[in-house]
């Protein structure tokens, strides 16, 4: 019973710790970084001219063929399978109306733009694969481990409009307090920056 015990002390900071770390600002780029140098150096053979509004759906299929390609070493047989693959990504972009910019930098010959949006969605998808898994493993725990990682991301929120919440609420609302911790630690980041830039961290 006590090892037991231990497990459940040992388990609660650490999948705690795990969640903190995927929904810290600049994750998803640390989980997507090796995929994402390897489809740059693809997509940089990719050329993009400006593009009419009838041709491109057919030009968005290539740019995904090139950059998902790139990001997974793999070739496609259809352009449209790839399309189809990028649209999901896109649909994880942390900013809405990813879709819209894309066709928008493919109709402009944007290419810089382009593959910022890419990366900015792919990079979205690697983190939130990583926390989804991360909490259905959480969520498969016993009752003891799951409520004490839920309390402890209760404290981390603190009160939020006088209201302070408990292991129950964020267990009853666990979306609506991963969305919060996201924005407690993207203003804790913005607050500890240096003003004037980082050059005291190089």
């Amino acid at each position: 019973m006590e090892k037991a015990t231990h497990e459940h002390e040992d388990a609660v900071p650490n999948y705690v710790n795990q969640i903190v770390e995927v929904v810290k600002p600049g994750a998803g780029y640390k989980l997507a970084a090796p995929n994402i140098i390897k489809a740059h150096s693809a997509f940089e053979k990719f050329e993009l001219k400006p593009t009419a509004k009838s041709d491109r759906e057919k030009v968005f299929n290539r740019v995904a063929a090139a950059y998902v390609g790139g990001l997974f070493d793999k070739g496609y047989d259809s352009p449209e399978l790839a399309g189809g693959e990028l649209k999901n990504y896109l649909a994880k972009h942390p900013r809405e109306g990813a879709l819209g910019r894309v066709y928008a930098a493919i109709e402009r010959g944007d290419k810089i733009g382009l593959e910022s949006e890419l990366k900015e969605a792919f990079e979205a998808h690697m983190g939130g694969n990583r926390l989804e898994t991360t909490l259905s493993d959480v969520r498969n725990q016993p009752d003891e481990t799951k409520m004490g990682v839920y309390g402890d991301l209760a404290k981390l929120l603190g009160d939020v409009d006088g209201y302070k919440g408990s292991a129950v609420s964020v267990s009853e609302n666990l979306p609506g307090a991963i969305q919060g911790l996201q924005q407690r630690l993207a203003i804790a980041e913005s607050v500890s920056k240096p003003k004037g830039g980082d050059n005291a961290s190089h």
